[in-house]
């Protein structure tokens, strides 16, 4: 809600980037995460909040 009043409610850059923009940034961190697995995790957000949350802890916490 917060962002929406801070935008008057429109689509920031990001969002007007549209699909494609979408497609090559994804495939670009995907093919970060393949180059360099142990220092960069692909994380499944479709899960609810708590569990997105557990699996970031999983692989943030032996590093803190």
């Amino acid at each position: 809600q917060a962002r929406e009043k801070a935008t008057g409610g429109g689509a920031d850059r990001f969002e007007r980037a549209g699909d494609g923009f979408h497609r090559r940034l994804r495939e670009g961190f995907l093919a970060m995460a393949a180059e360099d697995p142990g220092r960069i995790k692909i994380i499944d957000a479709s899960p609810a909040p708590e569990e997105v949350a557990s699996a970031i802890w999983k692989y943030l916490k032996p590093s803190i």
